[in-house]
């Protein structure tokens, strides 16, 4: 098995759901009626590395959305992402309208000290 030797750093995104933005869940629900998973978390990764004799340090905050600001390329982006064909950008867009993103989202740094083998 291969740990990390040096001190390790993790940013890991501890929302309600694993998606990198917090408007797709409800999208995966409106396009596909999907309900996407509510884990793994930043926790979870903690209890494995701790099975692993590894002792973790865990600091929670929130982080700004820095992407996506203009609807046009929230859209298209957000499309992909829900694995819809470009004839339905229209849909997405007003969904996004109807459904705007948050600005901030939960976050989690995870580290630990060197491993000794």
């Amino acid at each position: 098995m291969l740990i990390a030797q040096r001190p390790t750093l993790s940013e890991e995104v501890i929302s309600e759901n694993r998606s990198r933005f917090i408007i797709e869940p409800l999208g995966w629900k409106h396009f596909w009626n999907i309900v996407r998973p509510t884990s793994p978390t930043a926790d979870d990764f903690v209890s494995v590395l701790s099975e692993l004799g590894i002792k973790a340090h865990k600091e929670d905050f929130n982080g700004e959305i820095l992407l996506d600001k203009q609807l046009e390329e929230a859209a298209d982006y957000t499309r992909i992402r829900l694995c819809l064909p470009k004839e339905r950008l229209q849909e997405v867009k007003d969904f996004l309208e109807k459904n705007p993103s948050p600005t901030s989202r939960s976050l989690s740094v995870v580290w630990w000290d060197k491993v000794s083998q």
